[in-house]
């Protein structure tokens, strides 16, 4: 009987200690982001935050390259069946999302916890909301800012508190601002920007101008571009007006051919993201006195304002229940005050909750760092509209191709902007209609 009640208390721990353990075991959480460098430790930090929190719940956090790398692995491991917990993804990347019906909606984990989302930025709030549905959670939001030399803006005869507002401004202030040697070679560029089709789409924006039908695919599916419209045209010239006069520098494609120059002092303004900013004024490494202003405008035409860009964190289908909560769990933790504070902080992108604008951690530090208000003051102050909400579009990221290379046609003589912009356009909706014939709009 003794030798009994031993087995039976025996087997009873053994059982108490199973379940024990097993419960201890935290659920595992995987996430894929796009961000590298300074913002790829924000990141990470972020992560280990959550994860030192609680013992729930493990997430492992896994660089998988560029935005474009980013979606273009996420749509393998969706048509694998092994997608990711949650996946960062850029903005003009919403359609795809939305249509690969491999999401959960984040509106689903809103409505049932009851979360106010009026806490967001309206502009932030209104890009990532289709149709009235929250698809995905904003995260690393950022708009185009002017950055500016105010050394250089000094020995120009410049004022450096009186920053260009229009594009006619900008065009008279880069033509004091570039230098040239005895022999007629530019030695210091008045203005540049990458050449990114980001920037064309911002210039667009902040005229209140269009860049699809359908209101930017706010109101029904996009079925062709309208960029080719007068104030697209308008932008084009003066953009490539300003590279064929040589105030502008002749650029490959990407971020850095336009940003290595400014840091160096030989451009005196630049258009960027402000979630550079940081690295901005790492680089420059106080060799000149950095200034930042709002995206400028046509004359005549007022300012609008700009959309967002950044990125969202998206919630994939295909995992059990409590792994989905888990996952919810991980994506509440990032909007929630302290880690935006913590995000700003680190990084260029500003929070994407407009309650913590009276939050102290950051009056303080806009205080000490006005340049990093400025995107937030050009955020609050931009108009919600179908222009400032950008268009979703399925293909997006082919016809920013197509702009950067009209651009370069341009620029090279082989067409006028009303002709490149033209082939532009039906180059445009050519890609336009074959993903809604794949999708069956």
């Amino acid at each position: 009987m003794k030798k009994l009640l031993a087995v039976l208390v025996i087997s009873a721990l053994v059982a108490l200690f199973a379940a024990s353990g097993a419960a201890a075991v935290p659920t595992k959480v995987l996430f894929w982001h796009s961000m590298s460098s300074v913002m790829g430790q924000a990141v990470q930090d972020l992560v280990d935050k959550f994860n030192k929190s609680q013992k729930d719940v493990v997430v492992e956090a896994v660089y998988m390259g560029s935005y474009d790398d980013g979606i273009n692995k996420l749509k393998a491991a969706i048509q694998a069946g092994t997608p990711p917990h949650v996946a960062q993804i850029y903005d003009i990347g919403t359609q795809v999302m939305i249509d690969s019906k491999a999401i959960v909606p984040v509106q689903q984990f809103i409505d049932r916890d009851k979360i106010d989302i009026s806490i967001f930025q309206p502009n932030v709030i209104s890009y990532y909301k289709v149709g009235g549905e929250l698809y995905s959670m904003p995260f690393n939001s950022s708009t185009p800012i002017m950055y500016y030399n105010k050394n250089l803006f000094r020995e120009a005869g410049l004022d450096p508190q009186k920053p260009p507002r229009t594009f006619e401004e900008v065009a008279e202030y880069a033509k004091r601002l570039t230098k040239r040697d005895a022999s007629g070679n530019v030695t210091q560029w008045g203005v540049a920007w990458p050449l990114v089709a980001w920037f064309f789409e911002e210039y667009l924006a902040n005229q209140n101008a269009l860049f699809t039908d359908n209101n930017n695919g706010r109101t029904d599916n996009v079925t062709r571009v309208a960029f080719d419209s007068p104030a697209g045209i308008r932008t084009m010239k003066w953009w490539t007006d300003l590279i064929k006069e040589g105030y502008f520098p002749r650029l490959q494609r990407g971020w850095d051919p336009a940003r290595q120059p400014f840091w160096a002092g030989k451009v005196g303004i630049l258009m960027d993201s402000t979630a550079n900013r940081a690295q901005h004024e790492k680089n420059i490494a106080g060799n000149f006195e950095l200034g930042t202003a709002f995206l400028p405008y046509p004359a005549g035409t007022g300012r609008n304002g700009v959309v967002i860009g950044g990125g969202s964190v998206w919630m994939l289908k295909g995992h059990p229940k409590g792994e989905m909560e888990a996952a919810w769990e991980f994506v509440k933790f990032l909007i929630q005050p302290d880690q935006q504070v913590e995000w700003q902080l680190k990084t260029g992108y500003f929070p994407v909750r407009r309650d913590l604008r009276k939050n102290p951690v950051l009056m303080d530090f806009y205080k000490k760092n006005p340049n990093a208000d400025t995107a937030l003051e050009q955020l609050e102050t931009t108009k919600v509209n179908y222009a400032t909400q950008g268009a979703l579009i399925g293909t997006f990221p082919e016809i920013r191709t197509i702009v950067e290379q009209a651009v370069e046609k341009i620029v090279a003589g082989q067409m006028t902007v009303e002709e490149a912009m033209a082939e532009a356009a039906k180059k445009a909706n050519e890609s336009i209609a074959r993903y809604n014939r794949m999708f069956k709009k």
